[in-house]
């Protein structure tokens, strides 16, 4: 969605006064491929030696294909935090702090309204949340344009209750208030302030300790008692004598964003420059993730000369980029450590980019030298304002313009260069061809590659069908009198399994791995020994592997809780199985012994619909048993079908090696993996 350019100019406020453009454009002063060193150390009379690297990083963002995808849109997006429950937090500058689903990207409900103790224009509104076991926090502008800290304790239900403020900060201007709050692998709270605002830090605020301006700083909250917050005892000025007890480091222009890596403490700063320099800060947990540290501002600009003299005490940031040049911005936002598992080339890599120019970046450590990567992504929406990560560690960007995206795996090949295979639109062609296949599934050995495609087409040819019902009389009408059996109980079946369920489709993508399956051989071999241990046929426990997991192709719960690739309840389980509930020698046998306690073999209706009270399912499993019993190239076809899903956006195919541990946005999923969607003659 594009805005009218005025409108862009009002929402922008919140950052383009964070750098004035009063200086002419200067070229960069980094190398700008995508693998460059460590900034040398001393090239501004800084460090004589280079700043601590962290070990190296185990992904290599040089070989990261991802993308960017909207999952909802909201009134200007502005902080996440995770509650104690799980629950993802959404902060909105305006005031609201609402529940929202990463997955669905559904809107829940209002957890914390303070819209009337603020006011959301230029860079003020609320600006950040941060929670742990009993707290929530919440830092912003206040209706006098004073920064305020305010703690709201959990009630039981994991709710905020009454507001406690903690801290109130006076602020000269109306920019730099900073914003950035998060909790500390020490469990302490860390709020970071900007220098006061104005241009060049009129007051000198990034070199005075006696303001906590200019400084991120770290408390102990204690809401619950009579003092709002106690100071930790390591802090650098803990006893208030040279410094403000409060402060954790100094030097800061406008810290707009810094995390904790989850995994070594490191703490990664992006600091806001002047006119001419934005910079990233490094702050290795081995070194005391940055405690007591003066980062220069504003005797430097990065690491340039600004006003004052530079100083060996100062700490270099590790990486800085111009306003012009590329990399190049106006304003960074600073970012998170990826922790995830979705990206694995990202793994332990810093992400971050530029409000101005919503790229995003990474950056990752190898031999001792920092690298920089430019991802090629741009966060939709523009106006990059912050990152947020879900409770699996996945990314999320927020855009000031309202978008709320998640970082995913871009397009991922098809399996082997395998295609989805096409449908006619019409009985007649669909006949032809499906006549055609038939013939080929019989004079194809099941170990050539060949069958595995032909039985695919198959299966989508008959789940077409089984969509549009009356095709059936005119497709039966020319198909060979030998074939005719067989076509008719796949036609049945699949129409069978369409009244399974009446839901609608979702636009989520389950939560299942697809895995590859026993071959037909040793299934068969299973099926036929419980079938010699207990009388029921093999074939309905064919039918009934191949109807709940695609014969042990879906590994997950049920929406009900069963499991395993013949999907028990853990009670029934308890009742009839041995072993593994997840392995199919175990859980087809277990099957065969509860079909006979529901009445089998004497009565498979009734058994059958004691596994599952449906008619639809009932028959849908009798018409496979039918079909298997009939015609042994039917089995072998069908144990090589894939897995389908009906969702809101069509027939999904899932090939083996889909992989998700929770329900993500069906947008999401088409994103980086666009050719599981039928083509659209067959949606």
């Amino acid at each position: 969605m594009r805005l009218r350019p005025a409108a862009i100019l009002v929402v922008s406020a919140i950052f383009a006064s964070a750098c004035s453009a009063d200086s002419p454009a200067i070229g960069p002063t980094v190398a700008t491929t995508r693998a460059i060193e460590t900034i040398a150390p001393g090239s501004a009379g800084g460090r004589a030696q280079p700043p601590e690297m962290p070990p190296d990083t185990t992904g290599d963002p040089t070989e990261a294909n991802v993308a960017a995808v909207v999952v909802a849109e909201v009134a200007e997006p502005i902080s996440t935090a995770i509650a104690p429950g799980g629950e993802l937090w959404l902060a909105q500058r305006g005031g609201r702090v609402v529940v929202f689903d990463p997955a669905t990207g559904a809107i829940g409900d209002t957890v914390l309204d303070i819209s009337g103790l603020t006011i959301a224009t230029g860079e003020q509104g609320l600006l950040s949340i941060a929670v742990d076991s009993g707290n929530l926090y919440v830092d912003y502008t206040d209706t006098t344009g004073e920064s305020q800290i305010d703690a709201y304790p959990l009630d039981p239900a994991g709710r905020p209750g009454a507001r406690r403020p903690l801290l109130t900060q006076k602020q000269p201007f109306t920019n730099h208030n900073g914003g950035g709050m998060v909790i500390g692998p020490d469990g302490y709270l860390y709020v970071g302030f900007g220098d006061g605002g104005g241009s060049g830090d009129p007051s000198g605020a990034g070199q005075d300790p006696s303001t906590l301006l200019g400084s991120i700083i770290r408390i102990d909250p204690t809401p619950g008692s009579d003092t709002p917050y106690s100071i930790p005892a390591g802090n650098p000025f803990a006893d208030g004598t040279d410094g403000r007890a409060e402060i954790y480091l100094t030097g800061v222009r406008n810290p707009w964003r810094f995390a904790f890596d989850p995994v070594t403490d490191d703490l990664w700063i992006g600091d806001v420059g002047q006119d001419k320099y934005e910079e990233v800060d490094l702050l290795v947990a081995a070194d005391g993730s940055g405690l007591g540290a003066n980062l220069g501002w504003n005797h430097r600009e990065g690491l340039h000369p600004f006003q004052g003299n530079n100083s060996a005490e100062f700490v270099d940031p590790v990486f800085e980029y111009t306003h012009s040049g590329d990399p190049g911005g106006c304003s960074i936002t600073g970012g998170v450590v990826y922790r995830g598992t979705r990206i694995p080339d990202l793994a332990g890599a810093y992400l971050f980019g530029d409000f101005c120019t919503s790229k995003l970046w990474a950056l990752s450590i190898s031999g001792g030298k920092l690298v920089f990567t430019d991802l090629d992504v741009a966060i939709p929406g523009g106006q990059l304002v912050s990152f947020g990560v879900d409770r699996d560690g996945e990314v999320l960007m927020l855009s000031l313009s309202g978008q709320v995206s998640r970082l995913v795996p871009a397009v991922v090949p098809s399996p082997d260069g395998r295609t989805y295979p096409t449908v006619a639109e019409n009985p007649a062609a669909v006949a032809v061809r499906l006549v055609e296949v038939e013939r080929l599934l019989r004079s194809t050995d099941p170990a050539e590659p060949k069958f595995a495609d032909l039985a695919h087409e198959q299966q989508v040819i008959y789940r077409t069908i089984g969509r549009n019902p009356d095709w059936k009389a005119p497709i039966l009408a020319v198909v060979p009198d030998d074939l005719v059996d067989t076509v008719s109980l796949e036609i049945d079946a699949r129409i069978s399994v369409g009244g399974i369920s009446n839901a609608e489709p979702p636009d989520t993508m389950p939560a299942w791995a697809i895995i590859e399956p026993l071959s037909a051989d040793k299934l068969l071999d299973i099926y036929r020994r419980a079938s010699d241990e207990t009388g029921i046929d093999w074939t309905y426990l064919a039918a009934i592997n191949m109807v709940e997991t695609g014969f042990g192709r879906i590994v997950g719960l049920s929406s009900a809780g069963a499991q395993g690739p013949m999907q028990f309840m853990p009670a029934t389980w308890a009742e009839v199985g041995t072993g593994s509930i997840d392995d199919p020698r175990d859980a087809i046998p277990a099957a065969a012994r509860y079909l006979v306690r529901r009445g089998g073999p004497d009565n498979m209706a009734k058994a059958v619909r004691g596994y599952n009270n449906s008619a639809a399912y009932v028959d849908t499993v009798t018409t496979y048993a039918r079909l298997f019993a009939a015609d042994p190239v039917a089995f072998r076809a069908a144990q090589s079908w894939e897995i389908h899903y009906v969702s809101a956006a069509g027939d999904l195919w899932l090939p083996v090696g889909y992989r998700h541990d929770h329900r993500i946005p069906l947008s999401e999923y088409l994103a980086e993996a666009p050719w599981s969607m039928p083509p659209a003659a067959d949606n």
